[in-house]
């Protein structure tokens, strides 16, 4: 609850919701062991993370003195800019946990996690599966 209120008051996150730590752990289940390491890697360093839209879009930061970071150790692609790493779909008998997206790399690192409908109401309990990773 602490944490909560202290997100409210700053206006963002610092850490991953449990939606989203399943849905890095299930495209961990689906990639190399170097790059699910790398994606950790870049989630150990993320300190800012920004829901916007009722959490359609989250948006990863490493900011340090103001300045956002990429750390090329964590790169899993070499492309410039942004560019969709992964596909995947949330099966559930709720239409509020429902949902299928893309996680979005910037400069080859884990930078958001795209949703097609908000996921402020979904419920981690409610979910069959997360399924149908496709990664490029």
């Amino acid at each position: 609850m602490l944490h909560g209120l202290l997100s409210l008051i700053r206006g963002y996150d610092t850490k991953l919701s449990e939606l989203e730590l399943a849905i890095v752990d299930a495209l961990c289940a689906n990639i190399s062991d170097e790059y699910c390491l790398k994606l950790k890697s870049r989630i150990s360093y993320v300190n800012m993370i920004k829901r916007s839209y009722g959490g359609r879009e989250v948006i990863l930061y490493n900011r340090r003195r103001g300045v956002t970071i990429f750390n090329d150790d964590f790169a899993i692609s070499k492309l410039p800019g942004a560019s969709k790493f992964a596909k995947f779909k949330i099966r559930s008998n709720d239409k509020m946990t429902k949902n299928n997206g893309y996680i979005i790399l910037m400069n080859g690192n884990l930078a958001s996690i795209e949703y097609k409908n908000p996921t402020e109401h979904a419920e981690i309990s409610h979910i069959k599966e997360i399924g149908d990773i496709y990664h490029r």
